[in-house]
């Protein structure tokens, strides 16, 4: 979902065993270039 910018529809993340690597994903992640 990270990597189709559908970050609506996550999911819950308050499972995972460090719940702050998403927000670290969101704004890490490479800007694809529309074409």
């Amino acid at each position: 979902k990270i990597g189709e910018n559908d970050t609506a529809n996550l999911g819950d993340t308050s499972t995972l065993a460090d719940p702050s690597v998403v927000n670290h994903l969101l704004h890490n992640r490479p800007q694809l270039e529309k074409t």
